[in-house]
């Protein structure tokens, strides 16, 4: 059975939206025009990969751990797609999937309907 997970922000973001005005920036910067330094979010994790003492990884690399995760908890792929931004699974499939993916969720899509 594949679900889909619903567009909303998630409950973090809407704790630290709240009360700003649209369009106003969720984690501004130091700079006076509320932008960060291109490097500070691959700067972050990488302190927190460390601290967690876990393989330090690029914030990009963490679509292809979103997308093989949620496709392997069922979610349907054309939702993952969406969820990156492609307007079609079969980039999701070819970029961003672990291989072997697909077929796996399949499998046990079908062994939910045979039990």
């Amino acid at each position: 059975m594949c679900s889909e997970i619903a567009n909303r922000p998630c409950p973090c973001s809407g704790a630290v939206a709240k009360g700003k005005l649209p369009g106003a920036w969720l984690w501004p910067g130091e700079s006076e025009s509320g932008h960060r330094e291109l490097t500070w979010l691959r700067k972050g994790l990488a302190k927190l990969c460390k601290q967690a003492g876990v393989l330090v990884v690029c914030p990009h690399g963490l679509r292809g751990t979103h997308a093989t995760l949620a496709e392997e908890a069922g979610t349907a792929g054309e939702a993952v797609a969406r969820q990156l931004g492609h307007t079609s699974h079969r980039v999701t499939e070819d970029h961003y999937l672990e291989r072997g993916t697909v077929e796996r969720a399949r499998g046990r899509a079908v062994l939910q309907v045979v039990r």
